[in-house]
């Protein structure tokens, strides 16, 4: 059991969720779009591309906002399959800003 995903805005940016699951919630606010996620150690790259995937859908109609990604993909920096993730949100135009 998780306590799921928060995402918090201030009421001036009249949040509105476009997509959620119990991996993610996306947000769309004024001027940004925030996807909160957590994928669990265990789950296949495959799965968890299906759900980002969907997420980042939920938002191409509002193609003139920046997306923002943020969470935990427990993906270890440098494996195979942090390098696929990586390759596919590429093709969305978001690019890995860690440390």
């Amino acid at each position: 059991p998780s306590g799921g995903i928060d995402v918090y805005t201030p009421p001036t940016q009249n949040g509105v969720i476009l997509s959620k699951s119990p991996t993610h919630v996306c947000v769309k606010m004024k001027n940004v779009i925030v996807i909160g996620v957590y994928y669990k150690p265990s789950l296949d790259l495959d799965d968890i591309v299906q759900d980002i995937v969907s997420a980042l859908s939920s938002c191409s109609r509002f193609l003139h906002l920046p997306v923002v990604v943020g969470g935990d993909f427990n993906l270890h920096y440098g494996s195979f399959d942090f390098d696929n993730l990586a390759v596919i949100l590429q093709g969305f135009d978001l690019y890995l800003c860690s440390d």
